[in-house]
């Protein structure tokens, strides 16, 4: 039945590429992004990475993108000052996210490589490679194939920082007889909430190895959290001391154009006022950069340079890793992919900042995050424009107020860590290395 399972799996993945070929083909022609890492996702490693590979056993470590590469941070460096007869693999499947890798995360001796398409020879080519000892998927990274051929060839498979969307609990558990079958080759499956918890149990992962470990994204805002004189310096260096700011970081289509409209109203009532924005993807930066000139705003682009004088209202940050000292230096941030789309992005990288934090309604990729960060008098939550400028106005007119929303923020970040050395005790456990860091025996016991 499993077996027939794989099969289908397999038959679908080809039956769907095979008419999307032309189109990939394009985009692989048409956009940088494409053509990035290609070969790689097909197994085919450059050999400037496989001749790194020192003879020590390999732990391999996977983050989609840009979030869950941060979020795992923490966890390397841990693994990597307490394991280190070990060797880290470290892979994305995202441009932006390998990007981030290779600049905040990989160190000396660490391997960085694309995600290969779960397919089996591209799988079983990187695992030929790399022979790891264990694999660490971070959050929802569920692949067959690539979980077939780990237990196939004995490798030991953990499940971290997970989470279970609304949208994927309900396809996951469309193909219920198949998602338990996979779930049964995890060593350790440890989730963030409760709730992640249940849903793992109710789709068939053996109870004795899913634990509520909580999430490390909080251990990894701290740890990216930038100084006081490094914000002031970059206050500075943009000419904006004395001004008021509001930063709208990883925007999508659609939120760019009322985050930019509440800002025109509310400079008529604060002349001072600033905003940088952040859109989420870098093909959108000259997008942005046309609406603006379309809207007759005066801005400028990060990569034209810093200084920014009076005549200048908004900054299009068109750079890559720099969005968390940017939340550092503003007076209050917004969270994008929460208004005009579903989903929302990491609001805590403006609260662990000390900044009151303004979002959306469709936070459900960190609904347990918002839900805290709000009832914890840290966030706002707003459902449509007129909510976003009132939002604005009062988090500008009220500085007193602003300033403890911004500390609670800060104090709601601060006093939930511990996940990143639950975690690395289980990691230690899988690999069966003496000396466990021991979890708390009332997570054993859930």
């Amino acid at each position: 039945m499993v077996s027939c399972m794989f099969t289908i799996y397999d038959l679908a993945i080809f039956f769907a590429f095979v008419p999307l070929v032309p189109y990939f083909l394009f985009r692989v022609l048409t956009e940088r992004k494409h053509r990035t890492g290609l070969f790689q996702r097909l197994g085919f490693v450059p050999d400037r990475v496989v001749r790194q590979l020192t003879g020590k056993p390999v732990i391999w470590i996977h983050s989609v993108s840009v979030g869950e590469v941060l979020a795992a941070a923490p966890l390397v460096r841990e693994i990597r000052r307490h394991l280190p007869e070990y060797q880290l693999l470290l892979s994305t499947t995202t441009v932006t996210g390998h990007g981030v890798c290779l600049k905040k995360v990989a160190a000396g001796g660490d391997l960085v490589i694309y995600f290969p398409v779960d397919v089996p020879f591209a799988v079983g080519r990187v695992m030929s490679l790399f022979s790891p000892r264990l694999i660490i998927l971070m959050e929802t990274e569920i692949w067959p194939n690539l979980i077939r051929e780990a237990r196939r060839r004995g490798i030991k498979l953990l499940l971290v920082n997970g989470r279970l969307s609304d949208k994927s609990f309900r396809r996951y558990r469309r193909f219920r007889v198949f998602v338990r079958e996979l779930l049964r080759s995890f060593s350790f499956i440890g989730m963030q909430t409760e709730q992640g918890r249940e849903r793992m149990l109710e789709l068939g992962a053996p109870a004795e190895v899913v634990s509520v470990m909580g999430s490390m994204k909080y251990e990894a805002a701290l740890l990216s959290a930038p100084s006081e004189a490094g914000v002031q310096r970059l206050r500075n260096k943009l000419g904006i001391l004395e001004r008021r700011v509001i930063v709208a970081g990883s925007t999508h289509r659609g939120e760019e154009q009322l985050i930019v409209k509440a800002h025109m109203e509310l400079r008529k009532k604060y002349p001072d006022l600033f905003l940088i924005i952040a859109p989420r993807h870098p093909e959108r930066f000259g997008e942005v950069e046309s609406l603006l000139g379309q809207m007759r705003v005066p801005h400028r682009m990060r990569s034209a340079g810093f200084v920014c004088d009076l005549h200048h209202y908004v900054l299009v940050l068109d750079t890559l890793g720099e969005l968390t000292k940017f939340y550092g230096a503003a007076s209050f941030a917004f969270v994008g992919k929460s208004l005009a789309e579903r989903g929302g992005h990491n609001p805590l990288e403006p609260a662990v900042c000390g900044k009151p934090v303004v979002f959306g309604n469709r936070m459900d990729n960190f609904r347990e995050v918002a839900d805290i960060l709000l009832a914890e008098g840290g966030a706002i939550q707003v459902s449509g424009f007129r909510e976003l400028v009132s939002a604005f106005d009062y988090l500008l007119s009220d500085e007193t107020a602003a300033g403890e929303m911004g500390r609670r923020a800060r104090k709601t970040v601060e006093s939930r860590t511990g996940g990143v050395a639950r975690t690395l005790g289980d990691v230690r456990a899988a690999l069966g290395t003496e000396g466990l860091t021991t979890r708390c025996d009332e997570d054993r016991r859930r």
